[in-house]
């Protein structure tokens, strides 16, 4: 009997432990990045793969290089509002991409680093290379020293022969890894609604408990092939929870499957 209320306070303590360990881990990959995540554009023998329980990094790594290299992009987005100020986005697009692409690179990948998002969910954001570059040792950089860039005022924009788009997503919506991975997508699908065409825009004013409300809906075809995506930073935006990322593509390398 005198056993049981010890075994509780350790079973107590060890949850106390592991809540403080989670703490801990997000608060260390939220204060500090290795340079070849921030600074894609400077690093370019990085090849990126997102890993969780559920994803293998390598295999996504493989999988974001031939997107980012060559994809066909198909489906619509939908926007549609209730009232004059809630408007919700359904993402109904998918990305295509060569899978015999994908198998014929992940077996040259090699890991050269990783950073641990979630140990608990065994997230991680993991660094390859196709040519071994063993023990290269990476700059570790600390959101505190970071200037805020002036590529965060703009959203889409024209210079020296490319499309650059910004894309964005809030840390309170998703996991880090899912995050990041929501901004990079918003950035490219910014770049591809310049050459977008309208399916369906209607609105639709009602009178309902002497309140006007509006119902909006939009619908985008989303048709394109593209090439060679480059991205170029990334940008954590600790204070006001916001992930940014930068990236850009020549015009000629968007194809408007609708229109060409």
């Amino acid at each position: 009997m005198t056993n049981i209320p010890l075994r509780r306070h350790l079973f107590l303590l060890l949850l106390l432990l592991i809540n403080l360990c989670s703490l801990t881990a997000q608060y260390v990959i939220k204060s500090k990045y290795p340079e070849w995540f921030l600074y894609p554009a400077e690093n370019k023998e990085i090849i990126v793969g997102f890993g969780s329980l559920n994803v293998h990094a390598k295999y996504h790594a493989a999988v974001r290089h031939d997107i980012l290299s060559s994809c066909t992009v198909s489906g619509f987005l939908e926007e549609y509002s209730e009232t004059r100020i809630d408007l919700k986005i359904n993402k109904n697009y998918y990305y295509f991409y060569n899978e015999s692409k994908v198998d014929s690179t992940y077996p040259l990948l090699n890991r050269v680093d990783v950073m641990y998002t979630n140990v608990l969910n065994d997230e991680s954001i993991q660094a390859f290379t196709i040519r071994d570059t063993v023990g290269h040792v990476f700059k570790i950089i600390h959101v505190e020293d970071l200037n805020r860039p002036n590529w965060l005022e703009q959203n889409v924009w024209f210079s020296d022969g490319y499309i650059n788009s910004k894309g964005r997503y809030y840390t309170d919506q998703s996991s880090e890894n899912a995050t990041w991975m929501n901004s990079e997508e918003n950035a490219i699908l910014n770049a591809l609604l310049f050459n977008s065409q309208t399916l369906v825009s209607s609105s639709i004013y009602h009178i309902k408990n002497n309140s006007e409300d509006l119902k909006n809906y939009l619908a985008t075809i989303i048709s394109f092939s593209i090439r060679n995506i480059e991205i170029i930073q990334r940008y954590p935006d600790i204070e006001n929870g916001i992930y940014y990322t930068w990236i850009k593509i020549k015009p000629g390398n968007i194809s408007n499957e609708l229109t060409d």
